[in-house]
């Protein structure tokens, strides 16, 4: 019998788990079993044999909402140094999936509402997610940091559905991916080491992406933007983070090449315009008073007809 009950109540029919959000979200205390079956035109004996108690049911949502297998495996499935930002999307996935019709927010409303809400959902969290991040987390406290980055991820949820704060609500996956990661990041290393090396493979990323920019003739904060999958505006605030600026970048990277290009001998202005992605050799003849380099290093963009 006990068999049966399980492999009930392992898969959860659609409009059960929508019925009961539902009903949660109108008043967890005040929700039944029964009428929960009944909105969702089920037998409710059927459903009551299943579920004997309304946190039994509540909790069994959660685990249909919240699959712990696929948020262990956004933790383990990939490099250690990404699975913060592998965590916070498979989350910001459960917030704005439409499929789901917003069931996971009101999962989320329940349990700041209600204290007989949030025990089912503690204890969910507790056991099959947070305790199994934890054993793999290297250095001290790994359950207090797991349940600090808990707390970032719920308190973003109410912060962006539940209350509505415009800039959160209009901000996209990339953008908030790029913010909030950095400090899940810091909680799941355990100390300053891990943070300062991905600040270092962060920055190891956009040079390569702005160099290839630049060999594509494109060098635009926009260009690079896209391959951080974040805005301009924050691509700009990240550099700032890092203590230097898109121009400064750029212009750092543009001189280099220049005097790469001096130090393997003659080149002809349209080819150095080209390698550091100038739409002309007029531009290229500024940049190089500017640094310092003899315009007369580079030879001249027409070639000579006697040689």
């Amino acid at each position: 019998m006990s068999g049966n009950r399980v492999q009930r109540v392992t898969v959860m029919p659609g409009p059960l788990v929508y019925a009961a959000v539902e009903r949660f979200v109108a008043g967890y205390d005040a929700a039944s079993v029964r009428q929960i079956a009944v909105d969702a035109g089920l037998d409710p004996a059927l459903v009551s044999r299943s579920f004997e108690t309304t946190e039994a049911l509540f909790a069994q949502v959660a685990a249909a909402l919240i699959d712990p297998v696929k948020a262990l495996g956004a933790f383990t499935q990939g490099p250690r140094e990404h699975a913060a930002e592998r965590l916070l999307r498979y989350f910001l996935g459960l917030l704005t999936d439409v499929d789901q019709r917003g069931t996971f927010v009101g999962l989320v409303r329940s349990a700041v509402a209600s204290e007989g809400a949030a025990r089912p959902m503690r204890e969910f969290l507790t056991e099959r997610i947070h305790r199994e991040i934890a054993a793999r987390l290297p250095g001290d406290q790994p359950d207090l940091r797991v349940a600090l980055v808990a707390s970032q991820l719920v308190g973003l949820a109410i912060a962006r559905h539940v209350i509505g704060l415009a800039p959160l609500q209009t901000a996209g996956t990339g953008e908030l991916t790029a913010l909030v990661a950095p400090v899940l990041r810091h909680y799941l290393a355990g100390d300053g080491t891990d943070q300062a090396g991905a600040a270092g493979a962060w920055l190891e990323r956009f040079h390569l992406l702005l160099a290839q920019a630049i060999e594509n003739g494109s060098p635009s904060v926009g260009a690079v933007a896209r391959g951080l999958a974040v805005s301009p505006r924050t691509l700009q605030r990240q550099l700032a983070a890092h203590g230097t600026t898109w121009r400064a970048e750029l212009e750092s990277l543009r001189q280099r090449r220049a005097r790469q290009a001096r130090q393997r001998g003659a080149v002809s202005m349209a080819s150095l315009a080209r390698s550091l992605g100038y739409s002309d050799t007029r531009s290229v003849r500024r940049a190089l008073r500017r640094w310092d380099i003899r315009p007369g290093d580079a030879q001249a963009s027409q070639p000579c007809a006697q040689c």
